[in-house]
């Protein structure tokens, strides 16, 4: 069996079409890609349905009296079923946004 090689061809006439399988989307890739060591996306289980929520804690692992007063917490749904049902540019603007907020604010 040869292979042929074609030099100067036209490629209207010799176009492939290939299917590319479509990226999937990761948290980790979500999170590395907005680089905010407070942020955290979770997916949230309920009978009404699944989504996501971006979560902006700067003492995660602190609770009750262990907390302590100067702690900023707060959260972002994002109502999708699945991580694939946005962009990758469309996560990282819905977490960009409440870094952004949770920062600006003293």
């Amino acid at each position: 069996m040869s292979t042929e090689i074609i030099h100067n061809y036209d490629p209207h006439i010799f176009s492939i079409k290939v299917k590319r399988k479509k990226q999937r989307i990761s948290r980790n890739q979500i999170l590395k890609a907005i680089g905010c060591k407070h942020l955290s996306l979770d997916k949230i289980y309920t009978r009404g349905g699944n989504y996501f929520l971006f979560i902006y804690d700067t003492h995660p692992h602190l609770h009750g009296e262990d907390r302590p007063d100067f702690a900023e917490w707060a959260d972002h749904p994002v109502l999708v079923q699945s991580l694939n049902h946005l962009t990758l540019n469309k996560w990282i603007q819905e977490g960009t946004k409440l870094v952004e907020e949770m920062e600006m604010n003293p």
